[in-house]
């Protein structure tokens, strides 16, 4: 395990670095804010800002800082826990998930410009927001599977109030079903590293020594394919693979916008990525057997869910179908279990956080100014809207997989991966999902800005019209187009990590 930037305290033999940073400023701005008076919203607001940009900057010295040419993990912290087991609070990046935690950054700090409608239970509110944060953060670097579940299981229960307390509509069945089928996915991947723990003889759960000591003496074949089976489904129900796919959209139409923002872009990404980092990387042979399913309930959620998506007359419904069809490419290229598969998938996911985000971003600033919840509710909006439907037609275009976007060449990659280990008829069933996406973000679009007027459309201010409300939307087009003109970038660090880390899956 590369441990390059460390900090090491060889009297009490513990490691910090900027990982526990990344940790360890959400959950220092919760406890801040908790401590406030409830009625001080704008210090409030400024604990949950200051937070965000700082993790945003620390994301990106991570990015400048990150020695691609090592595979290893690198700013590691580790804090002894327990002896027996061995568990530590071991946190670190590579590669692959070095891009989830700029995802998480990047996402979470434009989340905090659709908070304006919080007015009441404003302490609460923010104390949740940080809270998810702190989560996804500690998920994604976690490197023991305790704290791995541990955080997720934090940020998956902080759902419920979240949407519960601050959402609209029938908040109240929204909340219950996201946090049930939150809840039964962390406790397949309980179960399954319970599993781990008691039938491999391991004492310890850290995923470094796992994987070392795998490629040293594999686990056993029957022991794998009793354990992969729980992470497969638990990870799958995660990361909305079908048939579970249905308890996102609902929770995204009534959770308020910036937790729409925060589900959309990050929870579901922590499903792929926990398939991809624990799934396949500690149990290659029982994997390998299980990716023809996989692609098989991918290329469902592609072109089932893109017809459910199709049907969607409101839209926030619709964006959040569309997620979650679009979780399908991701899904397919990690079922092509090759590097070339896995760097598309990865790629996809970060380009599939930011577009959520971007477009349900945009969903509050049209609502904030009246717009309806329908498709067909308003006509001719870039008439008085120019600008928003300049944004809203730019994340369409990303959406379908438009050269110059991320989504693009992550897709191209996983299509390319598909046709080299599915055949063509994989690939051709992927390509179904573009056309159906076309129909309905293009349609969405006409209906919203270009087609009829409407006698109840909306001709106040335009919703983008002052710097901060610029601000997020170009920073998540920009880390779009940046990475669509660029995508080499994001793919080194991925390559270099895949192909290193699971080669026990690659090679056999």
């Amino acid at each position: 395990m590369n441990l390059p930037n460390a900090v090491l305290d060889d009297k009490n033999n513990i490691m910090l670095d900027i990982t526990f940073l990344l940790v360890a400023i959400p959950a220092l701005a919760a406890l801040l804010i908790s401590l406030l008076p409830s009625h001080s919203y704008r210090a409030i607001r400024a604990m949950a800002h200051l937070a965000m940009a700082l993790e945003l900057v620390l994301a990106l010295f991570l990015i400048f800082s990150f020695d691609r040419t090592l595979a290893g993990f690198q700013f590691v912290t580790d804090l002894a826990w327990t002896v027996k087991p061995k568990i530590s609070l071991l946190l670190g990046v590579d590669g692959i998930s070095l891009w989830m935690v700029l995802l998480t950054a990047i996402v979470g700090w434009a989340a905090l410009f659709a908070t304006g409608n919080i007015q009441e239970k404003v302490k609460g509110f923010f104390l949740s927001y940080m809270t998810l944060v702190c989560g996804a953060m500690g998920t994604f670097m976690s490197l023991d599977l305790f704290f791995f579940f541990f955080f997720y299981e934090i940020e998956a229960l902080v759902t419920y109030p979240l949407i519960s307390i601050w959402g609209r509509g029938d908040r109240k069945y929204a909340a219950m079903q996201f946090t049930i089928f939150s809840v039964l996915g962390s406790a397949f991947v309980l179960i399954g590293i319970l599993a781990l723990y008691f039938l491999s003889g391991n004492t310890s759960l850290q995923i470094p020594q796992l994987l070392s000591g795998f490629e040293t003496v594999p686990l056993a074949i029957e022991i794998q394919r009793r354990i992969f089976p729980l992470f497969f489904v638990g990870f799958g129900i995660l990361a909305a693979l079908w048939p579970f796919h249905a308890w996102g959209p609902i929770g995204y139409a009534e959770a308020p916008p910036a937790a729409s923002m925060l589900f959309s872009g990050i929870l579901k990404t922590l499903g792929a990525y926990g398939l991809i980092r624990v799934g396949l990387g500690l149990f290659p042979e029982a994997a390998r057997a299980w990716m023809p399913a996989l692609l098989a309930l991918a290329l469902v959620n592609l072109i089932y869910v893109g017809f459910v998506a199709l049907a969607q007359k409101n839209l926030r419904l619709l964006i959040g179908y569309a997620s979650a069809s679009h979780m399908g490419f991701a899904l397919a290229g990690i079922a092509c279990a090759d590097v070339l598969g896995i760097s598309g998938a990865l790629l996809i996911l970060f380009a599939h956080g930011l577009l959520m985000a971007l477009l349900f971003l945009l969903v509050y600033l049209m609502e904030e100014k009246g717009l309806g919840s329908g498709v067909s509710d308003q006509g001719g909006l870039a008439a008085t809207w120019p600008v928003t439907a300049t944004y809203f037609s730019l994340a369409a275009l990303a959406s379908l997989g438009i050269p110059g976007f991320a989504n693009f060449a992550g897709e191209l990659t996983v299509l390319f991966a598909l046709f080299n280990h599915f055949g063509p008829w994989a690939a051709a069933g992927a390509l179904v999902s573009v056309l159906l996406t076309a129909l309905y973000m293009l349609r969405a679009v006409r209906n919203l800005f270009f087609g009829p007027e409407k006698e109840l459309r909306h001709t106040g201010e335009e919703p983008v019209r002052h710097f901060w409300r610029h601000a997020p939307l170009v920073l998540l087009i920009g880390a779009l187009i940046f990475s669509g003109f660029f995508p080499n970038l994001p793919m080194s660090y991925f390559k270099t990590s895949a192909s290193q880390n699971m080669t026990t899956l690659y090679d056999r």
